[in-house]
């Protein structure tokens, strides 16, 4: 009888170990593969989680720059959230704390934004010192939020804080603000005194020659006509104070002529 001729498997019953070797390491390989993927979704997950409350924050910039501060303000609150969950050091919220508290004090409708401005007050002391700055914005919320003493409180606080730094440019804006708290307050002497330091130490842009030429430009660039409304005793004394300026002004003039 014939022989039935033998399998390659029977003639080479090597070759059975070898596949099955093959096999176990191709089964290693497409588990590394599928293992590599997960991973890489989970990492790039991950870093998108961590990039999210920066890519707000810079969204909120750009608009805080353009003054479009309340739409800057979600967008910063977002910021603060992600990175409160996130957790890590704290100082890395401070141009955050710093962008949000100056968009809540400048935006069209501050009292919707008292829950902003305390949850700001609360973290910024712990992220970062209360600087002369914050107290001139916290200043600012409080006097456009009807809180007078508070207001005044907070900027004579900042001019405190700033004395000898350096920076007494920077203090003309607080000048003025208690500029109108003071005739907000009826205090028409102390807030020609605040304008004419405002004019020593501010420059051009707060110099009292322009103001008693151009009232009207004064009140829509130094932020007064919102202000208006709030404070009936501001606008009542508005024309007794550009009096003063102008009678300051008239003094000034023989000095003109000294060479």
């Amino acid at each position: 009888m014939a022989l039935r001729s033998k399998s390659i498997w029977q003639r080479m019953p090597w070759l059975g170990h070898v596949a099955t070797l093959i096999g176990i390491i191709s089964a290693f390989i497409t588990l590394a593969v599928w293992i590599t993927i997960r991973v890489d979704r989970r990492v790039d997950r991950a870093v998108q989680a961590t990039l999210v409350p920066y890519q707000h924050f810079f969204k909120g910039l750009t608009l805080n720059q353009s003054e479009e501060y309340d739409l800057a303000i979600p967008e910063f609150r977002l910021a603060l959230e992600g990175m409160l969950k996130q957790g890590g050091g704290r100082e890395r919220m401070v141009p955050v704390l710093d962008y949000y508290l100056d968009s809540v004090a400048y935006s069209l409708r501050p009292a919707d934004y008292e829950p902003d401005f305390q949850g700001i007050l609360r973290h910024a002391g712990t992220a970062t010192p209360i600087l002369g700055w914050h107290r001139d914005r916290m200043g600012w919320f409080y006097l456009r939020t009807s809180r007078l003493d508070k207001a005044e409180k907070e900027f004579r606080m900042s001019l405190s804080l700033r004395k000898g730094d350096g920076d007494a440019q920077n203090t003309a804006w607080t000048h003025w603000a208690l500029c109108l708290v003071s005739l907000a307050k009826g205090g028409l002497d102390q807030a020609v005194e605040h304008a004419l330091i405002a004019d020593e130490v501010g420059g051009e842009e707060y110099a009292i020659e322009g103001w008693a030429t151009c009232e009207a430009d004064l009140i829509r660039d130094y932020g007064v006509k919102g202000l208006l409304e709030q404070y009936p005793q501001l606008k009542s004394n508005l024309p007794a104070f550009f009096t003063r300026i102008q009678n300051r002004l008239q003094r000034r003039a023989p000095d003109a002529d000294v060479p």
